[in-house]
């Protein structure tokens, strides 16, 4: 079934707060953010309009100590891993080149399904330990996320469970003193979620190390020319990602800041007199979808999301209204239900 698309409008289009109202600088510090989209629907964001009044807002167009506007756009962008694009730098551990700079025991990188994926070569104990990372400055990690090769992929067991394995990460400063960090997964099995925090500040080198416990082997087939056909051990591990927090373009300390960044803008009214209103359109690209990992009770789904004078700073009454309209389009994709006759 093909639906047109159609522009999001009316009240819907609007970031409203728990009380309903459009009026973010009715209480400050605010925070509005869009609900779940839903399934059988997705939501393609422009931008958003965003509408200032206040008595003189020409003091805010010079950079503040704090953020005067932020906006975050909350997005899965690994499996089971919601956090904002914008603010992370993805850092990848996979491919022949990471797994064959590292050292094995008992395994081995080999192509599974057209994918570099470390197999071990037999049940019991197998590791993997990286080579060691040095970043040109200092970074700071969140959060985590790996791939393990899926169950379809092993014809000889029925599930990918199986083995059990752990992740572990020796971080070290400028001064190459190392961080005490806890394991990024302890004692996991292939059914346990794929994706935890990871905390770690001031990392200027990084190695980690993959060990697992393979209780069966699952193999799988491989073909050679010259010694015909062969078993080989379970495929285990395919990457590792490592979400970096970066600053963010969408965290605004000036009004001058999100003009010059917005697609548009209109000074409503003369310049040479106090400045009350203002009119800024945002480029904020995002396709917001529902998927089956999302929790709303626990804030895990994908929204766009608007906080004004986050940290509280600004003066009572520096902003009477300020209101944020999203431009997108509503599109939808009606699950379906094959039928028999």
């Amino acid at each position: 079934m093909i639906i047109d698309r159609v522009r999001l409008s009316g009240d819907d289009a609007y970031l409203k707060s728990s009380d309903g109202g459009i009026n973010l600088a009715a209480t400050l510090p605010s925070r509005v953010q869009t609900r779940p989209v839903g399934r059988g629907r997705q939501i393609d964001v422009v931008g958003i309009h965003f509408y200032f009044e206040g008595p003189d807002l020409r003091p805010y167009f010079q950079r503040q100590q704090k953020a005067l506007l932020r906006v975050t756009v909350m997005k899965e962008i690994l499996p089971g891993l919601f956090a904002d694009p914008y603010r992370h730098r993805v850092h990848t551990i996979a491919g022949f080149n990471d797994f064959n700079d590292g050292t094995f025991s008992n395994c081995q990188a080999l192509e599974v399904d057209g994918e570099p994926t470390i197999v071990a070569m037999g049940p019991g104990p197998c590791s993997w330990k990286s080579a060691r990372y040095r970043y040109p400055q200092p970074v700071r990690f969140a959060k985590a996320a790996w791939s393990l090769i899926s169950a379809r992929s092993l014809p000889n067991v029925s599930s990918a469970s199986g083995f059990t394995y752990s992740i572990s990460a020796e971080a070290r400063d400028e001064n190459d003193t190392v961080l005490n960090l806890p394991p990024v997964a302890a004692n996991l099995s292939a059914d346990d979620e794929r994706s935890a925090p990871f905390d770690a500040t001031g990392v200027a080198q990084l190695q980690v190390e993959f060990h697992a416990d393979t209780s069966a082997d699952g193999y799988f087939h491989e073909r050679h020319s010259s010694t015909g056909l062969a078993q080989i051990g379970r495929p285990l591990l395919r990457s590792l990602q490592l979400l970096e927090i970066v600053k963010c373009q969408h965290d605004f300390f000036s009004l001058s800041e999100l003009m010059s960044e917005g697609a548009g803008y209109d000074l409503l009214g003369a310049t040479n007199d106090p400045l009350t209103r203002l009119a800024v359109t945002l480029r904020v690209p995002a396709t917001l979808v529902t998927g089956p990992n999302e929790d709303p009770a626990h804030n895990l789904y994908e929204f766009v999301a608007v906080e004004v004078d986050p940290d509280g700073v600004l003066p009572t009454g520096a902003l009477t209204y300020l209101s944020a309209r999203l431009s997108a389009h509503v599109v939808i994709r009606p699950p379906s239900t094959a039928t028999t006759r």
